[in-house]
């Protein structure tokens, strides 16, 4: 019986190959990454200052539950960013 990490590193894969996967994963971590920090940018001033903006206003929902807002952003920033840094080509043979 062949070892189970051999089996899988022969098998046929339509998964995109080296070259395009690790440009593609930077695009999408740069996006996330873009938006938690206009997010923070956003929120903090507020937060800090303990103001909640006007009613109607698109940052009023994120003003008033900062935990809530922070305990979703950071485990998802974490998420994305560490498995690329523990993983490389280097890794795949």
């Amino acid at each position: 019986m062949m070892p189970t990490s051999r089996r899988l590193r022969d098998a046929p894969s339509n998964l995109p190959t080296g070259s395009a996967v690790w440009p593609m994963l930077f695009v999408l971590i740069l996006i996330v990454l873009v938006f938690a920090g206009i997010r923070i940018a956003v929120d903090w001033p507020n937060v800090a200052a303990g103001i909640v903006p006007p009613e109607g206003s698109y940052e009023r929902r994120f003003a008033l539950h900062p935990i809530l807002l922070y305990a979703h952003i950071l485990p998802g920033v974490v998420y994305l960013i560490a498995p690329p840094s523990n993983s490389g080509p280097a890794s795949w043979e």
